[in-house]
């Protein structure tokens, strides 16, 4: 494999692996699949076979399967929409548009078809178009506050802030608005210069969900800047109670107290965050590791994290992920009634908790489980959609979660949820949207930043796959500002520069990547270094060139590598250097007659006349221009 090649190949696998264990710790755990699958028939045998591999995350055999299908049922609505669906996911959101554009046709009525074509053409960044599609979707479907909220937020980004109020207006008068709805609402109030407004509609949402630590901090946050401080530390102390893991709340307390002259309780309020600041540092660290296949690794961490910091939820529910990988199921199990206990809103604990019981068989204790969740959800529906979700019927899961989107508030755990099936629906944007939504009421969530980075790596890493380097390069770019402790950013940016023409730029980014790699990752380091080395070599910067191939060559003692280094002690006339060097590459065993040519110039340069001729008419022989030039020059004198 091509060094080049080779780079991106490691870096991709990494950012596969993260992929794959996020999505463990949003949703329920997938049906595993076993044994080979027999010859699909039908349309109906086709999306199960489909939906098994790609539960197993063999994504490109289930596209290979749904390109088949749709050979032998064209005409296959629900097949045809799968196919679309995994092909936007898969970074293709253009021969996903055609499929799509096929669909409409047949049924231009189809408000979801439409609805999921200006996904399509948010991926391909035409805001504008999905807009207009949205548009449409609405028409068919005026009274749906999903449609409504979706083009509100798709005008949002196209910076059109009136119409986007106009819109997040009409979907709140739809029905009962949930507490997000009027957030998105009061956020656009607010961007609208219509303050007062946006403040009532802040408190009409906490009235409906006065337990919402987003929203009372926020609350918190605007009491202070009107100089109200007792009113503040109030919101603040709700919100702490009702989010007792969030750094930033203690950190607002800690500002508060030194504002009434309370030293201690500030100094124990920083204290805190800190701890927890820290503590989510490490929770980080455990997914990285976790995600390289070192579960047990991460295990041992986490368990040291989690009796360090008892309130800290969000670490808890990873441990418990953890255990269950381990195959530690009622370890899993405790964790996560524990994580209930400390905060009942959490969902996602219901859902893996009731998950395993019903892989234990009891499925009286998993109903009991779900009937239990927050706002009293409907059982049927979410039963449905946690089936579907592991089934990978994402799209079908979507459909039932807005069912429960529309009857009920929206929580923070409803809207990952919903994200994480838009993301593996392949629409980045809108799920980026919803993860905006959640933002709204929590700014400093981590575990938010972390799936919004994930997002975001999915779209960079899917511009890399296509080789649209300018594309790649500006969406690197972003990842490094965002998370400049990352290697791999660095050197994925690096590479599309490579690509792109700007070496200067891509060796500037291959230094950043290589200071930032783990001592313990050689081979990605190596083949960092050899691609630095080459772009060196390239704009004629020798002497860094001729350090990077050392470090290189020890470890790697490769012909092509020593001929690499062999070039560059030539063109520094560091002469007897070069010949040895050349020599060590010919006693490889390669003969090329590039190799051969280079070590007959140095032997003429080291005084060897007669020993580097017979070097260069061999070279001459295989037609190696070079070669041939320099006989011929020296035939004429």
């Amino acid at each position: 494999m091509e060094p080049r090649a080779q780079i991106v190949h490691i870096v991709h696998v990494v950012h596969a692996t993260i992929s794959l264990y996020m999505r463990t710790i949003l949703f329920l755990a997938l049906l595993l699949v076993s044994g080979g699958l027999a010859v699909a028939q039908s349309a109906e045998d086709f999306l199960t076979q489909a939906n098994q591999l790609i539960a197993s995350y063999q994504w490109k055999e289930a596209i290979a399967l749904l390109n088949q299908a749709a050979e032998k049922y064209p005409e296959h609505t629900e097949l045809r929409v799968r196919q679309a669906h995994l092909l936007i996911r898969l970074g293709d959101p253009a021969d996903a548009e055609r499929v799509l554009r096929w669909l409409v046709a047949v049924h231009p009525n189809d408000a979801e078809i439409l609805q999921l074509l200006g996904q399509a053409r948010l991926a391909l960044g035409d805001h504008a178009g999905a807009a207009m599609l949205l548009r449409e979707a609405v028409s068919r479907k005026p009274d749906d506050p999903s449609l409504l909220h979706d083009l509100s937020l798709a005008l949002l980004l196209q910076g059109r802030k009136d119409e986007a109020l106009q819109t997040a207006a009409a979907a709140v008068a739809k029905g009962k608005p949930g507490t997000e709805a009027r957030r998105l609402y009061a956020l656009l109030l607010s961007l609208n210069g219509r303050h007062e407004e946006s403040d009532k509609q802040m408190k009409v949402a906490l009235a409906q969900e006065p337990g919402n630590a987003r929203l009372l901090f926020e609350l918190s946050e605007a009491k202070r800047q009107q100089g109200k401080y007792a009113e503040s530390l109030e919101y603040l102390d709700m919100a702490v109670e009702s989010d007792s893991e969030n750094p930033l709340y203690y950190s607002a307390l800690a500002r508060l107290y030194r504002h009434f002259k309370q030293p201690g309780l500030a100094e124990q309020n920083q204290a805190t965050a800190n701890r927890l600041l820290d503590a989510f540092k490490k929770y980080a660290e455990a997914l990285t590791v976790a995600t390289a296949g070192k579960v047990l690794e991460a295990l041992r961490s986490m368990e040291t994290v989690v009796r360090s910091n008892p309130e800290f939820t969000s670490g808890k529910l990873l441990l418990a992920d953890l255990q269950a990988r381990a195959g530690h199921q009622d370890r899993a199990l405790a964790l996560y009634k524990e994580a209930l206990r400390q905060d009942p809103t959490r969902v996602e604990a219901r859902e893996k908790s009731a998950w395993i019981k019903t892989e234990q068989g009891d499925l009286t204790a998993a109903l009991d489980l779900l009937e239990g969740a927050p706002q009293a959800v409907q059982n049927e529906i979410l039963t449905r959609a946690y089936l579907y979700i592991s089934q990978a019927r994402w799209q079908e899961a979507l459909d039932l979660l807005e069912q429960v989107e529309v009857s009920n508030p929206l929580n923070p755990q409803l809207l990952k949820l919903m994200s994480t099936c838009l993301r593996e629906l392949g629409r980045p944007d809108q799920a980026l949207a919803y993860l905006e939504r959640a933002r709204a009421a929590k700014r400093d969530d981590p575990e938010l930043d972390l799936i919004r980075r994930e997002i975001k790596l999915q779209q960079a890493t899917g511009f890399l796959t296509q080789e649209n380097w300018t594309a790649a390069v500006d969406a690197f770019s972003a990842l490094t500002r965002e998370d400049p402790s990352q290697a791999s950013h660095f050197l994925n940016l690096a590479y599309s520069r490579e690509r792109s023409g700007d070496l200067p730029g891509a060796v500037q980014d291959y230094r950043r990547g290589i200071q930032r790699m783990a001592t313990s990752d050689a081979g990605a380091s190596f083949w960092a270094r050899k691609n630095l080395a080459g772009c060196l070599t390239r704009l004629q910067r020798y002497t860094e060139a001729a350090t990077q191939w050392e470090a290189v060559v020890k470890q790697e003692r490769s012909a092509e590598n020593l001929m690499q280094l062999g070039i560059c002690y030539s063109h520094l006339e560091r002469n007897a250097e070069a010949e040895k060097t050349f020599e060590q590459a010919l006693q490889k065993g390669q003969r090329s007659a590039e190799l051969l040519y280079n070590l007959g110039v140095a032997k003429m340069r080291v005084m060897k006349s007669e020993e580097g001729w017979q070097y260069v008419r061999e070279a001459s022989r295989t037609g190696y221009q070079p070669a041939v030039q320099l006989l011929a020059k020296a035939a004429r004198r």
